[in-house]
């Protein structure tokens, strides 16, 4: 049984390690070509209608003001809501939303069950049934585990099928999307059956948890359940490696890209980025452009157009 200790900490580790390594890669990413689409989430006081710090007069002169509270909710509302979505996709917000709420109330059960075993390690809350804190902790990790499992198990297989069988969607589908709502749907069917069958309260996996925090590699009670620990380690590692990172990568696209809206300055940040993108050689293989790998963008963006493509216009 100390193997499964030792793939929940490699698990972990993966988990993290990937995270991090992929969230430097995109803060470190060069400059990207902004959407300037508004309203932008932060500009305090125009939102709401769409406009922005250029609507004022001299407005290069004058400092800038954002509002983190209309950022935040903002992301929120997408995150916790899908709103885009059910703005402009809304029978795909019907198959999505489970799914996603699923995974999120399975995070916060996982956020929950780790908190409880730390309160327990050290010593704050024992788990004899004294503690009012632990009592609330126990009820609000059955929610979330239970309906989180139940939710995300309906939403991979809407989300499974409606790729499966929606023409719309089949010739954007890769084997990917298919093996990973796949897989997920396995894992949680699997904790499901094993929850029904052995540890209806989460017991054995609150113990788990904290035996996993202090070191003590105990076996696990449950064979089914064992299985379950084992492939809900493996996904949570699995998750951050592939396009299912959007889950942190999303904070990236939102404020480099859709809400990057920072002033071009003489002598800038800004201008450095994209005077050292201006030098970097293009190798798009479209031929109308003129790319051979050794022109960069500077080049191109200050070439005559090629006479075929005038004779074409």
């Amino acid at each position: 049984m100390a193997l499964l200790y030792i793939v929940a900490y490699v698990c972990v580790a993966v988990c993290l390690g990937a995270i991090l390594i992929r969230g430097v890669r995109a803060k470190r990413m060069p400059v990207h070509l902004r959407w300037e689409l508004y309203p932008v989430a932060h500009e305090k006081g125009k939102a709401h209608h769409g406009g922005s710090y250029f609507e004022e007069l001299d407005w290069w002169t004058k400092a800038r003001s954002k509002s983190r509270i209309s950022e935040m909710t903002a992301m929120g509302a997408e995150i916790l809501l899908l709103k885009g979505v059910w703005e402009y996709n809304r029978p795909l917000w019907w198959r999505s939303y489970p799914f996603h709420l699923g995974l999120y109330l399975l995070m916060g059960f996982l956020g929950l069950t780790v908190l409880s075993a730390i309160l327990q390690a050290v010593g704050i809350c024992p788990t004899d049934g004294t503690c009012p804190v632990d009592r609330a902790l126990g009820v609000l990790i059955l929610l979330s585990g239970v309906i989180g499992l139940d939710l995300t198990a309906l939403g991979s297989l809407l989300m499974l099928v409606w790729r499966l069988t929606d023409q719309k969607v089949r010739d954007f589908t890769k084997p990917a999307h298919i093996f990973n709502l796949a897989l997920i749907l396995i894992v949680v069917v699997v904790a499901r059956v094993a929850v029904g069958l052995e540890d209806q309260a989460f017991a054995g996996i609150r113990g788990f948890t904290y035996r996993l925090i202090t070191f003590d590699l105990a076996p696990v009670a449950g064979g089914l359940m064992a299985v379950a620990i084992l492939l809900g380690c493996v996904l949570i590692a699995y998750i951050p490696l592939t396009h299912m990172a959007h889950f942190f990568l999303k904070y990236f696209t939102w404020h480099q890209i859709r809400w990057n809206d920072e002033p071009n300055v003489r002598g800038g940040k800004l201008e450095a980025q994209i005077v050292d993108r201006l030098g970097q050689p293009v190798t798009w293989s479209a031929p109308h452009y003129g790319a051979d790998g050794k022109k960069t963008w500077a080049d191109l963006a200050t070439s005559d157009v090629p006479e075929e493509k005038k004779d074409k216009d």
